[in-house]
Formats: C-alpha cells, structure tokens, sequence
C-alpha cells in the first residue's frame, strides 16, 4: 500500500489513510505572496517533500500559484480531494465545511484562528457553528486536525 494509486479508496479504509496518505490535498487560502504562513508552511513545503499526489490550490485572487492552476472553490476542483489544508478566517469555515461535505472530502485541517482559543464573542459562536447539528457528520468523515494553541473543538 505504499503506492498512492495501489491504495484502498472504498469508504471502509481508515482515515488514517486519508490522513497521511492522502491521493490528493486541496490548500484553501492558497496566496502568491512568500511572505504568508500558507505559501512557505503548506504550498511550498508540498511541493518541496516529494509528494507525489496532486495539488489543488484555492485562491479568490490568483490564477497561477506556483506553476500550479488555481480554483476559486472545493467544488471546482475535477476529481476528488481526500485532505484540505483551511488557511481561512475562522468566519469562512462553516461554509468551507458545508462545501467538503458535498464534496465527500475526508481530512480537513484548519490552520486558523478565532475559535475559542480567543476571548471573543465571536469564537464561541463558530466553534458553536461548527459543532451545530451535522458536526457529527464532519466528525466521522474528517477527524478534525487543528492547528493553534488552545484551539479546542
């Protein structure tokens, strides 16, 4: 199972598989500026490892990042997506989640801030959002990964 194109894909494998091993990663938030987390922590840092399955990136503003074409959303990514990397604001992930359900991605790591890691009204209400009436349904399929200290779901 070393070969990303010999792995399993039915709905049984683990989402460790997904996780670690996954045969495609979508980047959300994706920027040509060298100076943001997301383009040397994420973009370039997965072109650099070797990685060899493909590489979406999500940006509202670029065409190209990278060499790579870019999407203005998850659902305009051709084929599927098992891992998104959300560097988003908080406020945007609800709707990012809404999109990866009908999308059936099976990872999303949110390296983002304004949950309740902050004393805001508004961190507690997205984190309320998020753990609304289908989170266990986000639960199942994603395994949520966060990024930031003090981010608690």
């Amino acid at each position: 199972m070393s070969d990303l194109s010999q792995r399993e894909t039915s709905a049984s494998s683990p989402v460790w598989d997904y996780s670690f091993r996954p045969r495609s990663v979508a980047i959300v938030g994706a920027s040509s500026d060298p100076s943001r987390p997301v383009y040397f922590q994420f973009q370039q840092a997965m072109i650099n490892s070797g990685y060899r399955g493909e590489i979406h990136f999500i940006s509202r503003s670029d065409d190209d990042i990278l060499g790579i074409k870019t999407y203005r959303s998850i659902q305009d990514v051709p084929g599927p997506v098992d891992y998104v990397i959300a560097a988003i604001p908080a406020a945007t992930i609800p709707h990012l989640m809404r999109e990866c359900v009908d999308k059936n991605v099976r990872v999303v790591h949110l390296f983002t801030a304004g949950f309740s890691e902050t004393e805001s009204q508004g961190g507690g209400d997205f984190k309320n959002r998020l753990r609304g009436k289908h989170s266990h349904n986000w639960a199942q399929l994603y395994g949520s990964l966060l990024a930031g200290s003090g981010t608690q779901l």
